[in-house]
């Protein structure tokens, strides 16, 4: 029984390591175009809001600045897994930062 513990957690910690490589490599992309915006996840969850893993400002295809969030999956799998209750607490954020700056913004999903 400990030893199917321990296993359990070491495939946790090692999905966590997997998903935080992806989100750096991801990072670097997401970021070279338009202007990343750096968000306190302390206040997001005082708020009961989503935290996010990127987020940048950028002009759409109209010239128009527009928030982008990305929320970086390291599966299909881990797509899919998003509940009704993250999805809801990523769209309270994303109409948060939207009021903060007076901007629309997007949602993207990316596994």
């Amino acid at each position: 029984m400990a030893l199917a513990s321990y296993i359990g957690k070491l495939s946790r910690v090692s999905g966590n390591i997997l998903g935080l490589k992806k989100e750096l490599e991801t990072s670097v992309v997401f970021h070279f175009e338009g202007v990343p915006l750096l968000v306190s996840p302390n206040l997001l969850r005082e708020r009961s809001m989503g935290q996010i893993d990127l987020a940048r400002i950028r002009r759409n295809n109209q010239g128009l600045l527009i928030i982008e969030i990305l929320e970086v999956k390291s599966s299909v799998v881990g797509e899919e897994m998003i509940n009704r209750g993250q999805r809801s607490r990523l769209h309270s954020t994303q109409d948060f930062l939207s009021s903060l700056f007076g901007l629309s913004s997007k949602l993207i999903h990316q596994s």
